[in-house]
């Protein structure tokens, strides 16, 4: 790919344009026919707009440089939206095959750009020439955690997103992983303690476990780990917070207002470690100490902190769940990685509990390459594709040495990893979970790119990506070393032939799982 200017060129696009006339005609009779003509057009006349808008073709035709194709609709932004969420992936497939990998649309009078080409995507990560504004991070705190509008800045968040970054590095994480490490092995042993014929659903068996154990060694003992269900309530409505106009949920904001109070008592007794001058064993303690600073009030304080938590625990929530619900639909993966698991315990570690004492760079590729292949593997089927940036001028965007467009400021540019990731020209029967797909040892595979991953990428990358894949990884160890899992569905089929709807549904949040449940057993190991 070349590299683009920030200068905006000269355009050259030819579109061919219908236009669509209607006259409207007012029916006779009373009141009452005038009023079931009303009703029946209202429903009708939007139905078969949108029905010819969705199978109308247009030619569209690009120069080298030109304004992005735009997508056409009869109505100029509802048939839009009507279209996007009856089918998203397929939408976006009908787009990128109509358009081309780049194309732009219009959703209540903004612009949105889609970009749907691989190293397109990964140069609007990168963003070397500082022409895209990550505004996700305040969208965040003000919408997903109530914050008062301009009560925190771009300093402070950058202060605080440095110091996730540091507490989460490869260079600190090992302060984290003993406390961590601990509680999330009783976490999952605790599940193996139940009557045998008890079963749990397995969202609730991933994300208490990790989500307890990462909230307690990051922020000390005294995190109410009880706000486990208000979390995932918070974390499955996000739209809901973000776009005022979507049909919300009282359930999530009664949800959110009980997590953020409980927050509030968590900071109470937490005060007289604030006023401490020290520096604090818990990275947490260390965040409000940063907002206490800033004079940010105690109600926004709590908003701070759960969108801080929603970047910690997410992604690797709805992952993890992932990666959990494959390994169970395909009995041979299973057994391949707890064969993996089990030689290397066994032959470098000698124990389960030596293994999770280790650094964390013992549990790389080197020593686990099929688990590695897995996790990579998920990532890419379960990838939740939207990333957004904002333009903030004019920009040229190549895509290969013929075509290039200009990217118009004030416009949202959007990549879309799904279509990426399920591209078969890529990855070889991309609908299909294949646990060695990158395996380095094969030749078959070793020259396959990286999946587009929901932790972002260049400049924008997750700062708590290092973490996240260790969390998952250790995760997937414990389990498969010390439990025997069992997946059903809700019906009580099991989950084994039964592949995830990952691959149907996009983005992929954690909730589309709720229906798979686990029962889980120890294992007779010698780490048991």
């Amino acid at each position: 790919m070349g590299n683009p200017q920030c200068d905006p060129m000269s355009v050259a696009i030819k579109v061919v344009h219908f236009d669509l006339h209607a006259t409207v005609v007012h029916p006779t009779g009373n009141k009452q026919e005038n009023m079931y003509w009303v009703l029946i057009s209202a429903f009708l006349v939007p139905l078969l707009i949108f029905l010819i808008s969705k199978y109308r073709t247009f030619d569209v035709i690009v120069t080298s440089v030109g304004r992005t194709p735009n997508v056409h609709s009869y109505l100029p932004w509802p048939m839009l939206v009507v279209e996007f969420l009856w089918d998203i992936p397929a939408f976006l497939e009908r787009c990128r095959v109509r358009y081309g990998p780049v194309y732009r649309l219009r959703i209540a009078g903004q612009g949105v750009v889609i970009v749907s080409h691989a190293e397109t995507i990964k140069y609007v990560m990168k963003d070397p020439h500082k022409c895209f504004t990550n505004n996700i991070n305040t969208t965040i705190f003000e919408g997903v955690g109530g914050v008062t509008p301009y009560t925190i800045n771009s300093t402070l968040i950058n202060n605080l997103l440095s110091f996730m970054h540091k507490a989460f590095s490869n260079r600190n994480i090992h302060l984290l992983i003993p406390s961590f490490n601990q509680q999330l092995s009783a976490n999952i042993q605790s599940f193996a303690c139940r009557q045998t014929t008890d079963r749990v659903s397995l969202v609730t068996f991933v994300g208490r476990s990790l989500y307890s154990a990462l909230s307690l060694s990051f922020c000390g003992p005294l995190f109410p780990t009880d706000t486990f269900s208000e979390f995932m309530l918070v974390d499955s409505n996000t739209l809901h917070f973000l776009f005022p106009f979507w049909p919300s949920s009282q359930k999530a904001y009664r949800a959110r207002a009980s997590l953020k109070s409980k927050l509030g008592v968590f900071i109470e007794r937490v005060g007289p470690e604030l006023a401490d001058d020290g520096e604090s064993s818990y990275s947490g303690i260390e965040i409000l100490k940063i907002l206490k600073a800033a004079s940010v009030p105690p109600s926004d304080q709590q908003g701070v902190i759960l969108g801080l938590m929603l970047a910690m625990h997410a992604a690797s929530i709805r992952m993890t769940a992932w990666f959990m619900a494959y390994i169970l639909s395909d009995s041979s993966a299973m057994t391949r990685l707890r064969a993996e698991v089990d030689h290397a315990i066994e032959t470098e570690f000698g124990s389960l509990e030596s293994l999770l004492s280790a650094p964390s760079h013992r549990l790389g590729s080197h020593m686990f390459p099929l688990l590695e292949s897995a996790l990579k593997e998920v990532l890419r089927l379960s990838v939740a594709a939207i990333t957004a940036r904002e333009v903030n001028k004019d920009t040229i965007l190549t895509v290969d040495e013929h075509t290039s467009f200009v990217i118009r400021q004030g416009d949202y540019l959007v990549t879309n990893g799904y279509t990426v990731n399920f591209d078969n020209s890529i990855f070889e029967d991309a609908r299909t979970f294949r646990i060695d797909r990158f395996l380095k040892t094969s030749a078959e595979t070793v020259d396959l790119p990286d999946p587009v991953s929901s932790f972002g990428g260049g400049a924008h990358m997750c700062k708590g990506q290092d973490f996240a894949m260790y969390e998952m990884k250790v995760f997937a160890i414990t389990c498969l070393r010390l439990l025997e899992i069992e997946g059903e569905t809700a019906s009580g089929r099991p989950t084994v032939g039964c592949l995830p709807e990952a691959v149907h549904a996009w983005p992929t949040p954690v909730f589309f799982l709720k229906d798979t449940f686990v029962r889980v057993q120890m294992r007779d190991v010698a780490d048991n």
